[in-house]
């Protein structure tokens, strides 16, 4: 460029300054409590689905360091999740959060006003002339978009995708989601598929464009194998799978992972005629990644999502148990936990929790895991397991440690049932400050269990059953004195709560062992699913006549 004249000059640095006070403006309203810098990173993370820490930096042209503790402070505030990159698990990924996506809107909304103030002040001719430049400027910085679809950038087509999931009916939001993605992407085809209960196949939810209604109208789709097909290759690595290539119309799917915290299911779409891959690919992978999330909210008060995983009808005691169970995925603080319940077909006696319990006074935060199993009949079973929830939870609020925790459920069902329902446990304790990031070795794990119930430890690809001091059932007595075990963990250590389902002594144990060590390099989600899927397949088609309840705990390596 050539040397501009004074008024050139001039004119441009006004402009630059209107511009960073409009900016700095728009931060102010819209998060006083996000700094300008923290927006960036957010702005950053808008474009794209997902971000390392180094690759936030080199886009912010500032340190790692620096970026690390931006990231650190939105993490805290809610706004974005750290955790292991798939492909490299030194290296860490950063991903909005739904309420991070909410500011990074209204930030991008509260800018786009401000300039457009500016914009306001020209008159006539030159307010025409002004906005032409902006059009062109716009243009020229977003991705080429394919032949015959919506223009739009990515984090554009997630705004769009949250507004039209709001507007959705509750109960028609998987149609509105396949709907609007093809909207959005000019895909021809787009399906949904959820994981099933049992974690053993994709169930079909939802397709567009629907199908034909009448006598002549198509048959429903499959459920999927999540072990032998590409949507469940998508599901188990938590990547975006391609079969075929771009230039075969007709014959490409793209599969995507819809994730809320854990798995929900899978997102197939066909690119449209002429789409270029990378422009296209970038923006189904955005809204896939956002998917989980607003699908999740928009059905909140209906049963959709969970009546469409069921591959066979639940009795009233399993629909009671589903009901009151903790998350079946945590990730926090350098450890990850993975839980499920796979009920008898004919009843359900057993219960899951996992909690992260705040720091009290002379304590940090820990991270507790329970498995219960009710010996009572089984249409008293969720009564006395809500109990025994309900207790275990309240003692967790009060501070108590692992052992005088069991002995006030102890005491709560006793008092309740008098010795004739009597409750099996396995609850454990990690101890989380110091954070395990930093220094990994330093793991506190307790653990308090009673008859029935069995705790694996997988160091490397060593898998050792772990000898707990057993203790009578809870609510025998009432005054049962619990003795907890010091378990031997270090960093990178992974544990296998089993309950009473899979840890008898005998052929189920062996199978649920040899499972899950088989699947010793899996994240812990993969290994509940397959050791869940071992035993339905021992099981047959009559279905487990016990129930199982699983926990997979990772304990973050030293470096991770």
């Amino acid at each position: 460029m050539g040397r501009m004249d004074e008024q050139l000059r001039a004119g441009l640095l006004h402009l630059s300054s209107l511009v960073v006070d409009g900016t700095e403006q728009a931060s102010a309203l819209v998060e006083p409590v996000v700094t300008a810098s923290q927006l960036r990173v957010l702005d950053h993370l808008g474009e794209r689905s997902v971000s390392t820490i180094s690759a936030a930096a080199e886009a912010l042209q500032v340190a790692v360091s620096t970026a690390s503790r931006l990231a650190d402070r939105l993490s805290a505030a809610g706004l974005l999740l750290r955790r292991d990159a798939a492909d490299n698990r030194r290296e860490v990924e950063l991903v909005l959060t739904r309420q991070g996506r909410e500011v990074l809107h209204r930030w991008l909304d509260a800018r786009a006003a401000a300039m457009g103030d500016l914009l306001a002040a020209a008159d006539g001719p030159d307010r025409d002339q002004l906005e032409d430049l902006v059009r062109r400027l716009g243009a020229t910085s977003a991705p080429a978009a394919p032949a015959g679809a919506v223009v739009s950038r990515p984090r554009d087509a997630v705004v769009d995708l949250h507004r039209a999931m709001a507007a959705a009916d509750p109960g028609q939001a998987p149609a509105v989601l396949v709907r609007t993605l093809a909207e959005l992407t000019a895909a021809p085809r787009v399906r949904l598929h959820l994981l099933s209960q049992d974690c053993r196949v994709l169930v079909p939810l939802a397709q567009w464009p629907q199908p034909a209604r009448g006598p002549a109208a198509a048959a429903p789709g499959q459920a999927l194998s999540v072990d032998a097909s590409a949507e469940g290759e998508a599901l188990r690595t938590g990547r975006l799978v391609v079969r075929g290539h771009f230039a075969e119309v007709g014959h490409v799917w793209l599969h995507a992972p819809v994730l809320d915290g854990g798995r929900i299911g899978v997102l197939s779409a066909q690119p449209p005629p002429g789409a270029v891959q990378e422009s296209w690919t970038d923006v189904f992978a955005a809204l896939a990644e956002a998917s989980g999330p607003v699908l999740v909210a928009a059905c909140a008060g209906t049963r959709v999502l969970q009546l469409g995983t069921r591959t066979h009808p639940w009795t009233v005691s399993a629909e009671m148990q589903a009901r009151q169970l903790g998350p079946r995925h945590v990730r926090t603080r350098g450890v990850e936990v993975a839980t499920h319940l796979e009920p008898a077909w004919d009843a359900a006696t057993d219960a899951h929790d996992t909690e992260l319990v705040p720091a009290t006074a002379g304590r940090g935060a820990c991270l507790e895991v329970a498995l219960l199993d009710c010996r009572t009949h089984r249409r008293r079973a969720p009564v006395v397991l809500a109990l025994a929830l309900g207790a275990l939870r309240h003692a967790r609020t009060l501070g108590l440690d692992l052992v005088d925790q069991v002995a006030l459920v102890d005491q709560a069902v006793y008092g309740h049932h008098r010795g004739e329902a009597t409750v099996d446990a396995l609850v454990v304790r990690l101890q989380l400050e110091p954070d395990l990031e930093h220094e990994p070795d330093r793991v506190a794990v307790q653990a308090v269990a009673t008859t029935g119930m069995r705790a694996l430890l997988q160091r490397g690809g060593r898998m050792t059953a772990l000898a707990l001091a057993e203790n009578d059932p809870v609510g025998a007595t009432g005054d049962t004195r619990f003795v907890a075990t010091e378990v031997p963990a270090l960093g990178g250590d992974r544990l296998v709560l089993l309950g009473d389902g899979f840890g008898d002594p005998g052929e189920s144990s062996v199978r649920a062992e040899g499972a899950a060590a088989r699947a010793f390099d899996q994240d812990p989600q993969e290994v509940v699913r397959q050791v869940v899927a071992n035993l339905l397949e021992a099981a047959g088609v009559d279905g487990p006549t016990q129930d199982a309840t699983i926990a997979c705990i990772d304990i973050a390596a030293p470096g991770r």
